[in-house]
Protein backbone atom coordinates (compact mmCIF):
# COMPACT_ATOMS: atom_id res chain seq x y z
CA UNK A 1 0.00 0.00 0.00
CA UNK A 2 2.86 2.36 0.84
CA UNK A 3 4.46 1.64 -2.53
CA UNK A 4 1.20 2.46 -4.29
CA UNK A 5 0.93 5.75 -2.39
CA UNK A 6 4.53 6.63 -3.22
CA UNK A 7 4.05 5.80 -6.88
CA UNK A 8 0.79 7.77 -7.02
CA UNK A 9 2.51 10.78 -5.48
CA UNK A 10 5.38 10.52 -7.97
CA UNK A 11 2.95 10.36 -10.89
CA UNK A 12 1.06 13.37 -9.55
CA UNK A 13 4.25 15.41 -9.31
CA UNK A 14 5.28 14.45 -12.84
CA UNK A 15 1.81 15.22 -14.15
CA UNK A 16 1.74 18.65 -12.52
CA UNK A 17 5.21 19.45 -13.82
CA UNK A 18 4.24 18.48 -17.35
CA UNK A 19 0.84 20.17 -17.53
CA UNK A 20 1.42 23.28 -15.43
CA UNK A 21 5.14 23.83 -15.44
CA UNK A 22 6.95 26.48 -17.41
CA UNK A 23 10.12 24.40 -17.57
CA UNK A 24 11.37 24.08 -21.14
CA UNK A 25 14.44 21.90 -20.61
CA UNK A 26 13.84 18.28 -19.64
CA UNK A 27 16.28 15.75 -18.32
CA UNK A 28 17.17 13.18 -20.93
CA UNK A 29 17.26 10.06 -18.77
CA UNK A 30 16.33 6.41 -18.85
CA UNK A 31 13.94 6.70 -15.89
CA UNK A 32 10.62 5.02 -16.60
CA UNK A 33 7.33 6.73 -15.77
CA UNK A 34 4.22 4.62 -15.20
CA UNK A 35 0.72 5.87 -15.98
CA UNK A 36 -2.25 4.12 -14.41
CA UNK A 37 -5.90 4.69 -15.15
CA UNK A 38 -8.54 5.24 -12.50
CA UNK A 39 -11.45 3.12 -11.36
CA UNK A 40 -13.51 1.80 -14.26
CA UNK A 41 -11.22 3.30 -16.89
CA UNK A 42 -8.62 1.92 -19.30
CA UNK A 43 -5.22 2.72 -20.78
CA UNK A 44 -6.98 5.07 -23.21
CA UNK A 45 -7.16 7.53 -20.31
CA UNK A 46 -3.38 8.01 -20.46
CA UNK A 47 -3.21 8.42 -24.23
CA UNK A 48 -3.44 12.23 -24.25
CA UNK A 49 -0.71 12.65 -21.63
CA UNK A 50 1.71 10.18 -23.20
CA UNK A 51 1.12 11.57 -26.70
CA UNK A 52 1.82 15.09 -25.42
CA UNK A 53 5.10 14.01 -23.82
CA UNK A 54 6.24 12.38 -27.06
CA UNK A 55 5.15 15.37 -29.18
CA UNK A 56 7.12 17.72 -26.90
CA UNK A 57 10.25 15.56 -27.24
CA UNK A 58 10.25 14.69 -23.54
CA UNK A 59 10.02 10.96 -24.29
CA UNK A 60 10.54 8.80 -27.34
CA UNK A 61 9.04 5.53 -26.13
CA UNK A 62 5.53 4.50 -25.04
CA UNK A 63 4.65 0.90 -24.22
CA UNK A 64 1.66 -0.82 -22.64
CA UNK A 65 1.62 -3.35 -19.81
CA UNK A 66 -1.69 -5.15 -19.49
CA UNK A 67 -2.53 -6.97 -16.26
CA UNK A 68 -5.17 -9.69 -16.54
CA UNK A 69 -7.70 -10.60 -13.84
CA UNK A 70 -5.33 -13.25 -12.46
CA UNK A 71 -2.57 -10.66 -11.99
CA UNK A 72 -0.33 -11.72 -14.87
CA UNK A 73 1.33 -8.80 -16.64
CA UNK A 74 2.16 -8.72 -20.35
CA UNK A 75 4.39 -6.12 -21.98
CA UNK A 76 3.21 -4.85 -25.38
CA UNK A 77 6.11 -3.16 -27.15
CA UNK A 78 9.71 -2.81 -26.04
CA UNK A 79 11.94 -0.27 -24.36
CA UNK A 80 15.18 0.01 -26.31
CA UNK A 81 18.62 0.88 -25.03
CA UNK A 82 18.33 4.42 -26.39
CA UNK A 83 14.91 5.11 -24.87
CA UNK A 84 14.58 8.60 -23.42
CA UNK A 85 12.21 8.93 -20.46
CA UNK A 86 10.23 5.81 -21.43
CA UNK A 87 6.51 5.87 -20.61
CA UNK A 88 4.55 2.78 -19.57
CA UNK A 89 0.77 2.79 -19.70
CA UNK A 90 -0.61 0.22 -17.25
CA UNK A 91 -4.01 -1.30 -18.00
CA UNK A 92 -5.85 -3.46 -15.48
CA UNK A 93 -8.38 -5.90 -16.94
CA UNK A 94 -10.38 -5.67 -13.70
CA UNK A 95 -10.53 -1.88 -13.53
CA UNK A 96 -13.39 -1.96 -11.01
CA UNK A 97 -11.53 -3.92 -8.34
CA UNK A 98 -11.76 -2.25 -4.93
CA UNK A 99 -9.29 -4.55 -3.16
CA UNK A 100 -6.36 -2.16 -2.87
CA UNK A 101 -3.98 -4.85 -1.66
CA UNK A 102 -4.67 -6.85 -4.79
CA UNK A 103 -4.34 -3.70 -6.90
CA UNK A 104 -0.91 -3.17 -5.33
CA UNK A 105 0.14 -6.71 -6.20
CA UNK A 106 -1.03 -6.18 -9.77
CA UNK A 107 0.89 -2.92 -9.96
CA UNK A 108 4.01 -4.69 -8.69
CA UNK A 109 3.60 -7.28 -11.47
CA UNK A 110 3.22 -4.47 -14.03
CA UNK A 111 6.38 -2.72 -12.83
CA UNK A 112 8.33 -5.99 -12.87
CA UNK A 113 7.20 -6.58 -16.47
CA UNK A 114 7.68 -3.00 -17.66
Amino acid sequence: MKELRWLSLALLVVGLAVWGGSQTAWAQASTTTYFMHGYGSSAKAERQMTNYLVEQGISNTVVLVSVDRAGYATLHGSVGKNAVNPLVKVEFADSRNTDFHQDGQWLRAAIAEG
